[in-house]
């Protein structure tokens, strides 16, 4: 009998939100460590919000033709440019 029962349906695990942001689980563990994304911890588990992830991707929206060399920017935070 598995004893673990499932995360609410809002609530996504390190790999549920990985998938979804389609990053590493690490990837998104190290963006939570960092601030980068709101989670929670219970116990073991890292839960985040969904929509914490969606509000995140939003927040990286660029307008079509903004990019110069058309190449995304990775979820650093930083500007590809250097400049904070």
């Amino acid at each position: 009998m598995n004893t673990e029962t499932a995360p609410a349906p809002d609530l996504l695990t390190a790999q549920e939100a990985a998938d979804a942001l389609r990053m590493k689980r690490d990837s998104v563990h190290n963006m939570a460590r960092r601030g980068m994304i709101p989670s929670y911890q219970i116990g073991h588990r890292r839960l985040f919000k969904r929509a914490d992830l969606d509000a995140l991707i939003e927040s990286r929206r660029r307008p079509a033709g903004s990019m110069q060399d058309g190449r995304l920017e990775p979820l650093t935070g930083k500007r590809r440019d250097g400049n904070p």
